[in-house]
């Protein structure tokens, strides 16, 4: 049976790609096979894989809501949106969370020109480093995509690998590093370019060529940093709502009962009761 992707382009599908994404959000592995049987039973020719998600997410709110939020990771990342200004923010949050030193929309001069950089984060201090006094501070370049099926291509490592350039002859003696972050996969070439060029790359189901872990989902997932849109049993207006209320992380939301999170954010009072047994599917009922 053939299914469409996001990008137009059409495969076979994959029950074990349907079971690895649903055991990766924390499903057993025979619910994950239930789940499978039950939507392979429902596909007809040229369904697309967003309507498969939907299914599969449909299917995981009925017994398991921490499993719904976990495996609507991607699409709550790309409703922090339209633009990447929410992304922005919160991916300088998550850093944060790891103890980097960060700053958003910066201005700096180079040798040639000045640059704005979406984020400015100063490398934690280990002993080692705090004794050399050589932090690196990280000029990171944020791709924002809200559609799937797109992925950040090698220009935009090239991009961002040039302005530090600029950067680091403007200031001789700052050490400076290079760090693409994005919400979707890395083109191949992207990939080669951020290996022989020292780009750090952070993306989609992306692991590091030197073994280190730089896939954008571990790094949230690690710390329970998800996103205030993270809740599916909520509409996208509900979602829309809280990311404009200034809230980046869904913890954040901890120990607000559903009335308070009403008059918060202006919500229905449906929307509010699914923040609130989301949270606590989530995280439990304390912090």
């Amino acid at each position: 049976m053939q299914v469409t992707k996001a990008s137009g382009e059409r495969e076979r599908y994959a029950p074990a790609k349907v079971m690895e994404s649903l055991t990766r959000s924390g499903v057993s592995p025979d619910e994950a096979k239930r789940i499978e049987r039950s939507i392979a039973r429902e596909i007809t020719p040229g369904d697309s894989t967003t309507e498969l998600f939907e299914r599969v997410r449909k299917r995981l709110m009925e017994t398991d809501i921490a499993g719904a939020a976990r495996y609507s990771l991607k699409q709550a990342i790309m409703e922090l949106g339209p633009e990447g200004y929410y992304f922005e923010r919160y991916v300088a949050h998550v850093l944060e969370k790891y103890g980097y030193r960060t700053k958003t929309n910066q201005m700096t001069q180079g040798a040639c020109v000045s640059h704005e950089i979406d984020i400015v984060a100063e490398e934690p201090m280990s002993k080692e480093k705090h004794s050399a006094g050589i932090p690196v501070t990280y000029l990171i370049e944020v791709k924002y995509h809200n559609a799937r099926g797109v992925k950040t291509d090698v220009k935009e490592a090239m991009y961002a690998y040039a302005r530090v350039l600029d950067v680091q002859e403007g200031r001789k003696g700052v050490p400076y590093g290079t760090w693409l972050v994005t919400n979707t996969k890395f083109t191949e070439n992207a990939k080669r370019y951020g290996a022989c060029r020292g780009v750090r790359l952070t993306g989609w189901r992306h692991a590091h060529p030197g073994g280190t872990e730089e896939s954008l989902e571990r790094l949230i997932e690690h710390w329970g940093l998800y996103p205030v849109t993270i809740f599916p049993g909520v509409s996208r207006a509900g979602r829309i709502a809280l990311a404009d209320g200034g809230v980046y992380f869904a913890y954040e939301l901890l120990g607000k009962d559903a009335r308070e999170l009403q008059k918060r954010f202006g919500i229905t009072e449906h929307d509010a009761a699914g923040v609130y047994a989301g949270v606590t599917a989530l995280f439990g009922t304390h912090a």
